[in-house]
């Protein structure tokens, strides 16, 4: 009868099932522990203490260390809380935050060798105008305020005063004596047209370009009243030779050569992924 017993296949089953539930229990009591374990390790606390004293310039005492590990086991009590709630699901934050994460990691393993002279000079030819330099003007203005001009029409006066000034009929020292004061240089030496437009406004510099070289000139107007203006010197726009600018060159082929290798990465993430646009998603609203 034991023999029938011990061969039959139900008894083995039953044996087998006695020997793994403790087994299972045990193992599933280990997981729950490691699960709820948190280490915080001596690197941890370097860490902490390293980010202290960047931020107070100091080492921290030894109350304040323990707040800061304690804070630790706190933010890690309430994030593993948290996942187990999910409540990483779903967030647009959290989302943007690991998608950031992930692409600082793509970059960091993008490697990007040196080019060499002829993907430099390649690249140079084929974007010569982002290396144009701006058109530089050297000229002295004299500024001519509209609420304090009691001399009748200004700028009647001003044309007729900037004809007398060419034709030597009238001198640089009456044109100072009539002007106004500004918070701005009276004279600008190589000053870049985007400086001179910053300081002066685009109609101003718009008619300043057509201006004759030698000249006096205006009136001109900008958003603070009228200026008579006389251009010393023009140095056109310009594209410089590679030697001149050939870091900013390399550190630019080198930022196009990371970029296309990361987009690269990514399409090769996507291609992993079946990926479905349903048609007219989002489109049935009331």
């Amino acid at each position: 009868m034991l023999k029938t017993i011990i061969k039959d296949p139900l008894f083995h089953f039953l044996l087998l099932g006695c020997l793994l539930f403790p087994a299972y229990g045990w193992m599933q009591q280990e997981g729950l522990a490691a699960g709820n374990k948190i280490v915080i390790t001596q690197g941890d606390v370097n860490q902490l203490t390293a980010m202290f004293e960047k931020q107070w310039r100091r080492p921290p005492t030894e109350k304040e260390l323990q707040g800061l590990i304690d804070a630790r086991v706190e933010e890690e009590v309430l994030y593993r809380e948290a996942l187990s709630m999910g409540l990483d699901e779903d967030d647009v934050i959290i989302r943007r935050r690991l998608k950031q994460k992930l692409e600082f990691i793509l970059d960091d393993n993008l490697p990007i060798p040196e080019p060499t002279e002829q993907q430099v000079a390649d690249y140079f030819q084929a974007n010569q105008a982002q290396y144009q330099t701006e058109a530089l003007i050297s000229f002295k203005q004299w500024y001519f305020s509209v609420e304090n001009y009691k001399q009748g029409n200004i700028e009647a006066n001003l044309t007729a005063l900037v004809a007398k000034l060419n034709n030597k009929q009238a001198t640089e020292t009456q044109l100072e004596q009539q002007s106004h004061s500004i918070m701005l240089p009276q004279q600008y030496h190589l000053a870049a047209i985007g400086k001179v437009n910053r300081d002066f406004g685009l109609a101003f510099v718009k008619e300043l370009k057509k201006a004759p070289i030698g000249r006096w000139v205006g009136p001109l107007l900008s958003p603070f009243g009228y200026h008579v203006v006389f251009i010393d010197r023009v140095q056109p726009e310009q594209i410089p030779p590679l030697k001149q600018v050939q870091a900013q060159v390399i550190s630019d082929w080198k930022h196009e050569q990371k970029t296309q290798q990361k987009q690269n990465s990514l399409d090769a993430l996507k291609a992993s992924y079946n990926i479905v646009i349903e048609q007219g998603a989002g489109n049935d609203r009331e």
